[in-house]
């Protein structure tokens, strides 16, 4: 395949000469860079229209709505609710030849409605206006980071880039919380905060995705190292399932279970690490809100950096399940030892969010990214982003409505209740851990398993070469240098 015919292949067509690359005219190498920073912030900016909503006051909402539910309760199953609902359909939205074709244009539709749903939807007076705005901007906002991945992938700096977007990304909600609550500390009305917060933040992921826009496609050592990216149509997406069915299947089913361990940690996360801590009064230090996913975000980084300086996606594969069960021992073992009472409750945390956190950056993108190129499956990774995100929100859907109908993290008044709603909320997040922990072990080793038969791998082997069925045969052969 040439050039032209990658880049064509790859997404829809530029311009012969922009003007930004007349002015600036950077090296491919800074290409590369202004790509990872482009994309990772522009939807890192997307989370201050998303989180603003969860700061707003106890008096707008802890409001009854219906049923003995609040607002606030509300509020969060419509933005679970809302990005769950769009996965399928993302699915086959991020996959068609209308998204390649139009790409820059639906990406920044879909950021500007989203913001502006939300924004204005909240300042309506009535709840279910509320309610209902915000279901309908998760729902958008559900499609982005998935369709976004497409600027990244096929590419043998694909790693690079998701390393970065990972750091980006575990500070983005705490980030967006923040200024939601500064802005209402600087005399911004409950109604008007969540939508100036978006304004704010529209402008630069806007022009962040235009410049994103800009960057060079795919090279022609891309394409021959990865394959080319491009739509696939029903029947391309159903064969590719069914074939590889057998390892994506328990892959699938483990990403959504960790899915529902790290959206249980999110969502008790005060509780949980005042009681790991021993904390007076149920409430955490600042410091371990802030620090505790920091060693997973910086591990996970240079992991899928390592991961990127693998160039034999076979092998690739082989080393990312590994760690995937490697980061889940780990997180067992850590939470054994402390509740053996050899480790303090700051350490296990740290502990068990490396586990987590590793394990989630490399189970998902990375891994799809390399099972595309292992293949020689021309397609997109989004496909398989959305189906194990529609998973995960599943899981996490069913997390949340258990804590609304258990009473965990009700918001008690006193101290003592306070601490034994954290204690309630830490022995329900230990026993998920470990019974989904176990699950995901077994799961994993099947996944392994499968992938080593199926793709026929062997340590001193290669690369397949492009079959007669477009997708992967069993012939082998070494890549070139």
């Amino acid at each position: 395949m040439s050039s032209s015919d990658a880049e064509v292949a790859c997404c829809a067509s530029q311009d012969d000469a922009p003007l930004l690359r007349r002015v600036v005219a950077p090296s491919r190498s800074q290409w590369e860079w202004i790509t990872s920073i482009c994309c990772a912030l522009s939807y890192a900016c997307t989370y201050f229209w998303r989180y603003p909503a969860f700061v707003l006051p106890p008096d707008v909402l802890d409001v009854p709505v219906r049923g003995g539910f609040t607002l606030r309760s509300c509020i969060s199953f419509a933005f679970i609710g809302g990005f769950a609902a769009a996965k399928l359909p993302a699915a086959h939205f991020a996959s068609s030849r209308l998204f390649f074709r139009h790409r820059r244009t639906l990406l920044l539709s879909l950021i500007t409605s989203s913001m502006l749903i939300e924004g204005a939807g909240l300042a309506a007076p009535h709840p279910a206006a509320k309610v209902g705005a915000v279901f309908a901007s998760a729902f958008l906002s559900s499609f982005l980071w998935g369709c976004m991945l497409t600027y990244l992938e096929g590419r043998v700096t694909t790693e690079r880039h998701v390393a970065l977007a990972t750091l980006c990304l575990i500070y983005a909600g705490n980030a967006s919380r923040g200024a939601g609550s500064a802005f209402l500390s600087a005399g911004v009305s409950p109604a008007a905060m969540p939508l100036a917060v978006g304004a704010c933040a529209w402008t630069p992921s806007a022009a962040l995705l235009l410049l994103l826009d800009r960057a060079p496609r795919p090279s022609a050592a891309d394409v021959a190292a990865r394959t080319a990216r491009r739509p696939m149509g029903g029947e391309a997406r159903r064969a590719f399932l069914r074939r590889w069915a057998c390892g994506l299947a328990p892959l699938c089913v483990a990403y959504a279970l960790l899915t529902g361990v790290r959206s249980l940690r999110d969502l008790f996360a005060d509780q949980l690490f005042a009681a790991s801590l021993g904390a007076p009064g149920g409430a955490a230090p600042g410091w371990i809100l802030w620090t505790a996913d920091l060693p997973g975000a910086l591990v996970s980084a240079a992991t899928l950096v390592a991961f990127g300086r693998i160039r034999d996606s076979h092998r690739a594969m082989q080393a990312m399940l590994s760690v995937m069960i490697a980061a889940t021992c780990l997180a067992l073992v850590a939470t054994g030892a402390w509740q053996l009472g050899l480790l303090g409750g700051g350490s296990w945390q740290l502990l068990l969010g490396t586990g987590v956190f590793l394990c989630y950056a490399t189970m998902g993108t990375p891994f799809y990214e390399r099972l595309l190129a292992a293949t020689r499956t021309e397609g997109t990774i989004a496909l398989l982003v959305f189906l194990s995100d529609f998973g995960g929100y599943l899981v996490s859907l069913a997390l949340l409505l258990a804590k609304s109908l258990s009473g965990v993290g009700g918001g008690a008044a006193s101290a003592a209740d306070r601490a034994r709603e954290a204690e309630a909320a830490l022995s329900l997040f230990i026993r998920v851990v470990w019974g989904a922990g176990g699950a995901m072990l077994v799961l994993l080793v099947v996944a392994k398993v499968a992938f080593g038969v199926s793709l026929n791998w062997r340590a001193d082997r290669g690369p397949w070469r492009e079959g007669d069925e477009g997708s992967c045969h069993r012939g082998v052969e070494r890549h070139a240098a």
